[in-house]
């Protein structure tokens, strides 16, 4: 699941961003 740096706070960021901004 990418690189986790420290807690990423934008995890949940990314994972939207990756799926294409759905949800």
């Amino acid at each position: 699941m990418f690189k986790k740096r420290d807690n990423a706070p934008d995890a949940p960021v990314r994972m939207v961003r990756v799926r294409g901004d759905v949800v």
